[in-house]
């Protein structure tokens, strides 16, 4: 689960002042990681990390609940700081970050 690991230190650094990247870059790292992923450890779904539209694609169907959340991410990013964008996203990136870590806890008990 170094994947887990290396996205929770990524996940810390993209929400702090020391991050030197753009608004879409920290987005589309975060999401394409995260939402990554929860396809493979929930769905045994893999995907390739860089390919947001095909994951967001995949995304949206196995998980249709999260449709408006995902949408979300298509709008303004371009407008918005990184700051803002970050925290915007957090609600919605965090819960899928409790999924993973559900879902890895799963998987290790059985």
């Amino acid at each position: 689960m170094d994947s887990l690991a290396c996205l929770r230190l990524q996940w810390r650094l993209m929400g702090c002042d020391a991050a030197q990247v753009s608004t879409g870059y920290m987005l589309h790292y975060l999401y394409s990681r995260i939402l990554g992923l929860r396809l493979l450890l929930e769905r045994d779904i893999p995907m390739p990390f860089f390919a947001l539209d095909q994951i967001l694609a995949a995304y949206r169907d196995e998980f249709p609940h999260t449709y408006r959340d995902i949408n979300r991410l298509e709008r303004g990013i371009a407008e918005k700081s990184r700051k803002a964008a970050f925290r915007e996203h957090y609600g919605f990136l965090d819960s899928q970050l409790r999924a993973i870590k559900a879902a890895r806890h799963y998987l290790l008990s059985c």
